[in-house]
């Protein structure tokens, strides 16, 4: 018999409010909170901005006890990459949780989610050559290769439309 998201959320609140030096708890807690705004990640999810302060402070608890947890991080990706509007201390963190990760672990989400950050504020290049990556590995996975495909092909086309518009 299985606990609902709810129990689950209202064990973890109690192991958060006793300091638990468990960063599964913390990861967990973090994802779903995420996952109850964004329940697909794609170019166009947004997290709101009171949940992204959270689940940013969670993720943070939890890689502030295991640096290398990859739940954590990969939350904090996408909420980085998913917030309302992207800084560059999103673009910081992003970078800095792959360089962690590199060698740690699987990187496609953390590389779709810094390519995705940085499509969003308006450096397409760096975007695509973020993608590229994931296009090329053998252990990207599907879903992150399609939001790669996605985002070099919004790129193309708004790069051909504003070819188009310069011309005329």
């Amino acid at each position: 018999m299985g606990r609902s998201d709810d129990s689950m959320k209202v064990i973890e609140q109690a192991l958060i409010d006793n300091d638990s030096q468990n960063p599964a708890v913390y990861s967990q807690a973090a994802w779903l909170d995420f996952n109850s705004h964004v329940s697909e990640i794609s170019l166009d999810s947004r997290l709101p901005a009171d949940s992204a302060v959270q689940v940013r402070e969670l993720c943070n608890t939890a890689l502030s006890i295991e640096p290398l947890n990859m739940l954590a991080s990969e939350t904090l990706a996408w909420t980085e990459a998913l917030s309302p509007t992207i800084r560059q201390s999103n673009l910081n963190t992003l970078e800095e949780l792959c360089r962690r990760m590199d060698g740690n672990g699987q990187t496609d989400e953390l590389i779709a989610a810094l390519a995705i950050a940085r499509w969003r504020s308006a450096q397409d290049e760096s975007a695509i050559t973020a993608c590229n990556p994931l296009l090329a590995s053998p252990y990207a996975s599907e879903s992150m290769r399609n939001l790669a495909e996605e985002l070099i092909a919004i790129v193309d086309a708004n790069s051909q439309n504003a070819e188009l518009t310069q011309a005329n």
